[in-house]
Order: C-alpha cells, then structure tokens, then sequence
C-alpha cells in the first residue's frame, strides 16, 4: 500500500472516529441537559408548594385570639 493511501486511510478513520466521538458527546450532553432540567423543575414545584403552604391564611380563631405562635409565621 503507498503512503499516500495510507494516508489517506489514516485521515479518513481519524475524521470517521471524531464524528462518532462528537456525536458521542453531544448525545451525552443532551442527556444531561434534560436530566439537569427535570431536577430543577422538580426542586421549582417543591419550593412553590411550600411557599404556597407557607402563605396560607391563618384561621379566623388564629387571628382573633392574636396567637401568632403559628410555624407558618416568621
């Protein structure tokens, strides 16, 4: 085989190797990126529940007896 197919050979392998590792790569990263997205989505939905719990109105006995020594208030 002449050194200029082989060359080319070598080229060719190299340039078919780091397309696949590419892809490779970027499959990985996508993967990642929608892990990533549903565990925030999923810490997001878990704050606004709890803020939502937090916000609550108190009862109407709560507030004409003044006791505010409810743990939803700071």
């Amino acid at each position: 085989m002449s050194e200029a197919n082989q060359a080319q050979l070598f080229i060719s392998l190299l340039s078919d190797a780091y397309e696949a590792d590419r892809m490779l790569n970027r499959a990985e990263v996508t993967a990642m990126h929608k892990a990533r997205s549903k565990r925030s989505q999923a810490q997001h939905l878990t704050s606004l529940n709890k803020f939502r719990d937090i916000q609550e109105p108190l009862d109407c006995v709560q507030l004409i007896g003044g006791n505010l020594s409810d743990s939803r208030v700071v």
